[in-house]
């Protein structure tokens, strides 16, 4: 179980890595750390900072980038499955194809229930593991929710898994911009006597991260772990250390 003070979404992603290179235990090879939960506190660069992070890292890693995000694109952008990745984003927005919109449903009951325990959107079904096409076709986000506490919006997200350095930076950019976006149209129906609401942490609550043996996995063609783990970790410590001096400097 993870122990890390957990400063913002970049130390999530270290950390996490860190845990699991130094854990090495798991099946298939892969170095994996179970449970994992942390609470990321809200900040108003997260998502600049992540997006920056990304291209910092495509600089030394422009394949694993690269690869991350046609995954990300196929998860929460495209509104159409494919026979290797269902559609998170059309789930939420239009659950099993039926015209139920996740999303829209919890505004309406936080318009009546501002403060309701039971605002939670589900990505995974039954069916996914009944119908999976290949074992990694479960998603590995299963479902969410939102709760407003102390006048913050939490987002709790719940995973079955997650390769933190391939999908990690991606997940954590969807998360954050999905909270952005209910927070904005959360507030915009609050009623007066609920006072200023703010954005609130990022909560984790992960079965496992892992770090897999083979990256780029792409048909028979991969790129093994050792040449690029320890290179990646390295670079994102160089990110945090050059954002605390831009930070310390301003």
């Amino acid at each position: 179980m993870n122990n890390a003070p957990i400063s913002d979404e970049v130390s999530y992603l270290y950390h996490a890595t860190f845990q699991c290179c130094e854990e090495r235990q798991g099946y298939d090879g892969a170095w994996q750390l179970a449970p994992f939960q942390c609470s990321i506190p809200y900040q108003d660069n997260a998502i600049s900072r992540l997006l920056n992070l990304r291209e910092f890292l495509r600089e030394e890693f422009p394949e694993l980038i690269d690869f991350g995000e046609r995954r990300a694109k196929k998860a929460f952008e495209e509104r159409r499955s494919t026979t290797t990745k269902p559609s998170y984003i059309s789930r939420i927005e239009n659950f099993l194809q039926d015209g139920f919109d996740q999303k829209q449903n919890l505004l309406e009951i936080a318009k009546r229930e501002p403060a309701s325990g039971g605002l939670v959107f589900s990505v995974f079904t039954p069916h996914d593991i009944l119908d999976r096409k290949r074992p990694g076709y479960v998603p590995c986000l299963v479902s969410g929710s939102f709760l407003l506490h102390e006048n913050e919006l939490h987002l709790n997200a719940f995973f079955r898994s997650q390769s933190v350095v391939e999908f990690g930076l991606f997940d954590m950019l969807f998360l954050r911009q999905f909270q952005q976006e209910f927070f904005e149209l959360y507030s915009a129906r609050a009623t007066p006597r609920l006072g200023e609401i703010k954005m609130g942490p990022l909560n984790l609550q992960l079965a496992r991260v892992l770090v897999h043996r083979r990256f780029l996995k792409r048909n028979k063609s991969f790129v093994p772990r050792a040449e690029i783990v320890h290179k990646w970790l390295h670079k994102v410590e160089e990110f945090m250390l050059l954002n605390r001096e831009a930070s310390a400097y301003n």
